[in-house]
């Protein structure tokens, strides 16, 4: 009975904390309106989750702010790449549908390009907070070996994060509550052993400092 009382505390718990990451969350990535304010954000969750599944430590409301300040220059330069990168995609999206209108594998390979960016994105940010000391390029050059290197640990993180967002929306007041802590939580638990993996075959993939 204990031990059935103990585990449910210990559920809750759980399911409180991921809650309240949620919420800064949206506050922070309001803070800095959304443009600006998503990619620290995330950052700033991804060390929580970082912290609750490697060291079953909690996260105060300082610590996130403080992660948000110090992820904010290396996750902005990610976002001002990407969102260099998505809007050269769109562009081209475009051009083509004035002279192939009808081309249905055109918009699958567009939207499949599309994906690929996204998740190279989110693997960028998973590295920032992993390997904080490494270099722009490093953490960019990481999220693509990750990504074609590994496929079935993508594709696994990539269904995880994607189902988790499917089933939160299905009702309204999930994504307020758990809409990126959740999704995050699960990824960064996948994440953390692909990337133990590959260090143990590539030992010299990250070169910190």
């Amino acid at each position: 009975m204990t031990t059935i009382k103990n585990g449910m505390m210990s559920l809750f718990s759980t399911i409180s904390s991921i809650v309240y990451l949620n919420l800064l969350w949206l506050c922070f990535t309001l803070l800095g309106l959304v443009v600006f304010g998503v990619g620290p954000a995330t950052c700033a969750l991804l060390a929580a989750c970082q912290r609750l599944i490697t060291k079953r430590e909690s996260t105060s409301f300082k610590d996130f702010a403080n992660d948000y300040r110090y992820f904010f220059k290396a996750s902005s330069l990610v976002q001002l790449l990407f969102y260099g990168l998505g809007s050269l995609l769109l562009v081209n999206y475009r051009i083509c549908l004035v002279y192939f209108p009808d081309q249905l594998v055109m918009r699958a390979l567009y939207l499949a390009m599309a994906m690929v960016l996204v998740f190279v994105y989110l693997l960028s940010l998973f590295n920032l907070v992993e390997f904080p000391s490494s270099s722009f390029g490093t953490t960019i050059k990481l999220a693509v070996f990750l990504l074609f290197r590994f496929p079935g640990k993508s594709l696994a993180l990539a269904l995880s994060f994607f189902g988790c967002l499917l089933v939160l929306s299905l009702k309204s007041v999930l994504p307020v509550l758990l809409g990126a802590s959740l999704p995050l939580l699960i990824g960064y638990a996948i994440y953390h052993g692909t990337v133990v993996s590959a260090l143990e075959k590539f030992p010299t993939l990250v070169n910190e400092g």
